[in-house]
């Protein structure tokens, strides 16, 4: 039960793994992995959660997780077929899968949303106070929970995504891009549903995801616009529609790695070995490239854990290079 787990207060009492997390005992000190694990979810913002008033109610750990019936488990096996099968919005076709009745849809985000109200209210509380094992090893315990629960309420919905795709004119898109940014708009709707409103989760992520496919539509038109380029699937970057790399794009290059040497963009070390592993910023050549799940095995992390430290490292190098071409002086003929 989660109260035996979470509520523990012996030397060496072991909590049941969960899903996809860890095996957590409270007493002992953290070990290095815990400690960097620790360190990159206290340099996040604190997580942000939809707020609901059973969360306040006496016991409601214990009712929301012991006392909750059992949830399905989610069938994703047509998934990835689908996607080696389908080449546009047009072929696709209704896809079977496991629904959550509207109790249960309930369930499962309370269940989130208090999974990530704890880990706001630990990390707040170890950014203000010591860094003791016990807080450190239940906010990994609720990180991981809410990552799990995040995962299943996903896989419940990925027919959504198929689903508005068909709705959407992918004449001038590239399907695995549109799919790719109805993902991105699943996951951030998850994020944002509030389940207090009374509305079900498909009629707000549906439109989330129309939202997404919309300003996917008018980006992709402005930028063919600016750049017309091509992509090369095995160098994994555009190239110009010569076939050869431009210069500027190996200045580019260049000043992602002085502001990667110089660190002007705040990563953490954890952040730049990540980028180092997935970008060849050398340009040395490799046998393979490497993925998310090997360099998730390289440096003891998850695949979805790689992901998010590499898409923060991103956002990080953006903001960088923006303010350093806006503080560039322009050179004027």
């Amino acid at each position: 039960m989660i109260t035996e787990q979470i509520r523990a207060h012996g030397t060496s009492v072991k909590l049941n793994k969960p899903a996809g997390g860890r095996q957590m005992t409270l007493g002992r000190k953290l070990t290095r992995l815990e400690r960097v694990e620790v360190d990159a979810i206290l340099a996040e913002p604190i997580m942000d959660y939809m707020y609901d008033p059973v969360f306040d109610e006496p016991n409601a750990m214990e009712a929301l997780f012991d006392d909750s019936p059992p949830l399905p488990t989610p069938n994703c096996d047509w998934y990835h077929p689908a996607m080696e099968r389908l080449s546009d919005a047009s072929q696709i076709k209704p896809v079977a899968n496991t629904l959550l009745t509207a109790k249960q849809e309930v369930v499962i985000f309370r269940q989130f949303n208090f999974a990530r109200r704890r880990v706001s209210e630990i990390q707040a509380q170890l950014l203000e106070g010591p860094v003791r094992p016990k807080p450190c090893r239940e906010m990994l315990f609720w990180y991981d929970k809410s990552k799990e629960l995040r995962e299943k309420i996903v896989q419940f919905n990925l027919a959504l995504v198929l689903a508005m795709a068909k709705h959407v004119s992918s004449a001038n898109l590239d399907y695995m891009e549109l799919i790719s940014e109805g993902n991105m708009a699943l996951l951030r709707a998850v994020d944002k549903f509030d389940t207090t409103k009374g509305f079900k989760f498909s009629t707000y992520a549906c439109r989330a995801i129309l939202k997404a496919f919309s300003r996917l539509g008018i980006k992709q038109t402005k930028y063919k616009g600016l750049f017309p380029c091509h992509f090369d699937t095995e160098m994994e970057r555009p190239t110009p529609e010569n076939g050869f790399v431009d210069h500027e794009q190996a200045e580019y290059l260049d000043e992602v790695k002085a502001i990667l040497i110089q660190n002007k963009a705040d990563l953490t070390e954890l952040e730049q070995t990540v980028l180092r592993y997935r970008f060849d910023l050398d340009r040395q050549p490799r046998e393979q490239k490497m993925t998310l799940s090997a360099v998730g095995k390289l440096i003891g992390y998850t695949k979805e854990r790689v992901r998010q430290i590499q898409n923060r490292a991103l956002t990080k190098l953006r903001a960088a290079m923006d303010d350093r071409f806006d503080s560039a002086p322009f050179d004027v003929d």
